[in-house]
């Protein structure tokens, strides 16, 4: 099949969108595209690192969090499962296997394995023909929302909030909570004043405060 490409611009959906909120200037897609060569770039990086992101999830499917939900049947105790996780990687696995069995059908391909990683190699495998075919603006429109969505699980690490003394500074009313993180967070942990918002600790003088006068701890996300 042949497609006239010569004249035409972007199908990405929002490709050329104003940061001002004003009506979308698409660009004139790529030669051998119909995509531009921003949209087709970022195309293949979102489905590049998307079994990257898969593999980091796999430590939040039983994360605590708000979005915790208790999976049982019989009399098996019930399992806690992160739905926000559970959902994203869903998500992962329908859009690759349905965009991988169009390759196939289209092309009378093989099927790669059922994995994300076979997946993700076996359409990348397959970028230049997806790229010109005429379903492709629904593919980058698909991808984005997946990656942005599986991505969006690295911020939501569970966090362990501990009140550990009274406000050192004179005058304060409020109570010291350190606030937990894990080590490979963006935001590290620190030690705050529950009253003054500007009362805060970083780690490394955690030890000039007073010793803790409770420890009651709870978990939150």
């Amino acid at each position: 099949m042949r497609t006239e490409l010569t004249t035409r611009t972007c199908v990405a959906v929002g490709c050329g969108r104003d940061p001002e909120g004003g009506e979308p200037q698409p660009r004139p897609a790529d030669p051998g595209s119909l995509l531009c060569r921003p949209c087709r770039n970022g195309v293949h990086h979102r489905l590049g690192r998307l079994p990257q992101l898969y593999r980091a999830s796999d430590g939040l499917l039983n994360a605590q969090s708000k979005q915790v939900e208790r999976v049982s049947g019989g009399r098996n105790i019930g399992i806690p499962l992160n739905s926000g996780a559970v959902e994203a990687r869903a998500n992962v696995r329908g859009f690759l296997a349905a965009w991988a069995q169009l390759v196939v059908d289209e092309r009378s391909v093989s099927a790669p394995d059922r994995t994300v990683p076979a997946m993700a190699e076996f359409l990348l495998r397959h970028r230049n023909w997806i790229d010109r075919h005429p379903a492709v603006g629904e593919f980058a429109n698909e991808l984005f929302r997946a990656f942005s969505r599986i991505q969006r699980l690295e911020t939501a690490v569970p966090i362990r909030r501990i009140t550990v003394s009274r406000c050192p500074e004179d005058g304060c009313p409020g109570e010291l909570e350190a606030v937990l993180r894990p080590q490979d967070s963006r935001a590290g942990s620190l030690i705050r004043c529950t009253h003054t918002k500007e009362h805060t600790w970083p780690t490394e003088r955690w030890s000039s405060l007073r010793p803790p006068r409770r420890a009651s701890a709870s978990l939150t996300s």
